[in-house]
Order: structure tokens, then C-alpha cells, then sequence
């Protein structure tokens, strides 16, 4: 496994920053969920566009995030050149959590992919067959859990499977389940970490927002979508050794402990 390095001479903004885009009348957790866990990862800044019903809400949920609104209760075409503007400022975009599934906001969603330049992780809502249909784009990483693997592909999420579309596509994916399935064009991983209890409602989010994190601090995807599964694995098995049940919550209120318990055993390690 691999975590990002921070240079002692860096200062704000250098160690990543990251543009979550989310949420919906419905889902309001979601991209706090992301959010939150791009901060855990380590990143720098955190911006979040939101409807606005949810922005309040997130501000008092935490004071570092930088929040937008959308200009109504879900994403419509009106928003994409705030979003473009926001996403001009970050190294790289989470997109999709609590976005729901109105028909102006996949409108909107297609055309915000085919206009923006930067790097970005799909999950939840912005992982459905038009997307495609996008003919220029930047890095993509997709994060499907088994359903939405088959919403896109219309095939079981087999190690196969997840390798052979992401040659055919050009994309990094982290497919969530049991064992996870990492597969870039040139090679595929298996992750074994993790317990049953985190089928709970909110870990596939905030998985989204650490693999997010750990991109815009200097990983490759492939490396950050594995890292960022291990980790969020050992999240769930450290909690689940004392714990009958947990939330993501509270899950990412650990990561920061696993991740300088690992940097510790890896500074430990012979050259």
C-alpha cells in the first residue's frame, strides 16, 4: 500500500484539493460523506457544491469545507458554469454522491463531464451508460458497488469483468464489494479488507471522497483506489473487533489513526 508524502516545506493548497459535487431533496448525506472523507484522507481544501437546503447544514457539520450552492433543490443545467469555475481552483472533482436521478440533472451531469478538464471520481448517481457518450475527457476512476457495475456494463462485476471494461472504456475502476476489485488498463488487484457491517448506508460515499483525497495528494488512481480501499477496510475491521455496529461516521473518525499507525510500520521498513 502506498500513502501520499507531505513536504515539510509545503504549504496551503499544495497537499491536495478536491471539489465535491452532490446531493439532492433527498440525499443529503452523501456529499458530506464525501466530503468528509477527502479531509480524512489528508487533503488540503475541500470545496463542496451542494443544493442549497443542504448548505447550511454542511458548513455547521464542518467549518473547513468551502461550499456552493446550486441555484435550485437538485443540479440543472444553470449550475455548470459555477461548477466549472469552482473546479478551475482544485486538482481534481468527486462527482455524483445524493445527486439523484431527475432528467435535467444526468442532463446537466453529461454536459458538465464533456466540458470539464480536470480529473475526476464518478460514483452513486453519475454512473449510468451516457456517460460514455462523453468523447473528451480528462483521468476518470468509477467506484461502482455491484449494482451500479451492472447499471453501467450490464455484467456481473467479476475480477474479469472489472479489468476487461476498464481497458475497453480507458478508466481506473474500484469495483466495492466483498473483496474489491481495482483494474486500471495494464492490471488488476483484489482487496480482501473490510467486515459485513460495512454494508451500512454511506461507506461506498465517503470511500468516493478518500480515493478523491488520495489522487489530488500525488497518487497514481490505480494507487489511490487501492490504498483507499485497503485502508477503508482496515477502518471497518479495527472498529468491528470492539463493535457490534458502526456508521461511517464513525469510521472515518478512525481513519486518521489507521493511516499513521500504517505510515509508522512503513517508515519502520528496511530500504
Amino acid at each position: 500500500m502506498k500513502l501520499p508524502l507531505r513536504k515539510a516545506d509545503s504549504h496551503k493548497g499544495q497537499n491536495g484539493k478536491v471539489l465535491v459535487i452532490g446531493g439532492n431533496e433527498v440525499f443529503h448525506g452523501a456529499p458530506l460523506l464525501t466530503a468528509r472523507g477527502a479531509e480524512k484522507s489528508g487533503v488540503d481544501l475541500v470545496f463542496v457544491a451542494v443544493p442549497p437546503a443542504q448548505a447550511l447544514p454542511l458548513k455547521m457539520a464542518n467549518t473547513n469545507f468551502i461550499v456552493h450552492e446550486f441555484s435550485g433543490a437538485h443540479l440543472r443545467a444553470q449550475d455548470i458554469p459555477l461548477l466549472l469555475s469552482i473546479a478551475d481552483q482544485v486538482d481534481l472533482v468527486a462527482i455524483g454522491n445524493g445527486l439523484g436521478k431527475e432528467p435535467e440533472t444526468q442532463a446537466a451531469l453529461l454536459s458538465c463531464l464533456a466540458q470539464m478538464r480536470k480529473s475526476l471520481v464518478l460514483d452513486g448517481e453519475s454512473l449510468f451508460p451516457e456517460i460514455f457518450t462523453v468523447q473528451s475527457r480528462n483521468s476518470w476512476i468509477l467506484t461502482p458497488h455491484e449494482g451500479e457495475f451492472m447499471r453501467l456494463f450490464k455484467l456481473p462485476g467479476t475480477a474479469e469483468n472489472v479489468w476487461k471494461v476498464a481497458k475497453k472504456y480507458r478508466v481506473t475502476i474500484l469495483k466495492k464489494g466483498e473483496i474489491d476489485f481495482i483494474a486500471d488498463e495494464e492490471q488488476c488487484f483484489e482487496n480482501t479488507t473490510g467486515v459485513p457491517q460495512m454494508t451500512v448506508g454511506g461507506t461506498g460515499d465517503a470511500l468516493a471522497g478518500i480515493t478523491a483525497g488520495f489522487w489530488a495528494q500525488g497518487l497514481s488512481a490505480i494507487a489511490a483506489c487501492h490504498s483507499a480501499a485497503y485502508f477503508w477496510g482496515r477502518c471497518g475491521e479495527k472498529l468491528a473487533a470492539t463493535r457490534f455496529s458502526f456508521s461511517a461516521w464513525e469510521m472515518l473518525e478512525e481513519l486518521p489513526r489507521i493511516l499513521k499507525e500504517e505510515s509508522i510500520k512503513m517508515e519502520k521498513l528496511p530500504l
